[in-house]
């Protein structure tokens, strides 16, 4: 049961269109400057990502524009975290210094996932592991990224922004931790693991494809809108 709602169109690209269509409506209620620009980039750039990788996606199965689009979208699904966190985060910043240390960053799991993917191809043997790599590694790097490096990138900014800025990384780990374990209950070989699995799912989905920009807005300080 909860596969076919996952697999279905009220999963994506609906509930992530509602969700992001909303926040887009908040976002025009806002305070015009960088963060209302970038977020409502980021919205639209998740209304294209639930059209293309979701059920209603109108190319055919065997297009081979199908796996960069998948890629890219992830890249940019994790790189708007990332870049937020620079964006604020770090004093004395000029203007092109953090998207370029933000996509570095969002870009450091797939290139690893894909080095490791031929070096032992026999590792990966399904799409599910190849998603549960991904998610592994990436919820390693969020967790040494917030633990190691974010204090030392926060230092120097507002206690009010340094929040905010912790609050994002904490739903950036709590998204991945879901995602993992999603996947081991789908792999586990039991239809009730799977169905199970395909249920809890649905639950990081959407905090990815819908709540997480809902959540970087709702949750910024005023300081943030106004820079």
């Amino acid at each position: 049961m909860w596969q076919k709602l996952y697999d279905s169109p009220f999963n994506q690209p609906l509930a992530g269109w509602v969700l992001t269509a909303a926040t887009l409506l908040w976002l025009t209620r806002q305070r015009k400057g960088w963060l209302r620009s970038v977020l409502s980039l980021f919205a639209l750039q998740l209304c294209l990502d639930n059209f293309l990788t979701g059920a209603w996606n109108p190319l055919p199965s065997t297009s081979p524009l199908n796996q960069p689009l998948a890629i890219a979208f992830v890249i940019a699904g994790d790189w708007r975290f990332f870049l937020l966190a620079e964006r604020f985060g770090t004093p004395q910043r000029t203007r092109w210094r953090p998207w370029l240390v933000s996509l570095g960053f969002a870009l450091f799991v797939p290139v690893a996932q894909g080095a490791a993917i031929a070096i032992l191809p026999q590792a990966f043997p399904t799409l599910r592991h190849t998603f549960l790599a991904y998610e592994l590694l990436f919820l390693l790097l969020a967790v040494v990224w917030r633990a190691v490096v974010l204090p030392r990138r926060v230092a120097g900014v507002s206690e009010a922004t340094r929040n905010w800025i912790y609050d994002l990384a904490q739903f950036e780990i709590a998204q991945y931790a879901l995602w993992p374990l999603a996947d081991i209950l789908i792999l586990a070989g039991t239809d009730a693991g799977r169905d199970a699995g395909f249920a809890l799912r649905l639950v990081p989905n959407t905090l990815y494809y819908g709540a997480f920009l809902a959540f970087a807005a709702w949750r910024a300080p005023a300081e943030v809108w106004e820079d």
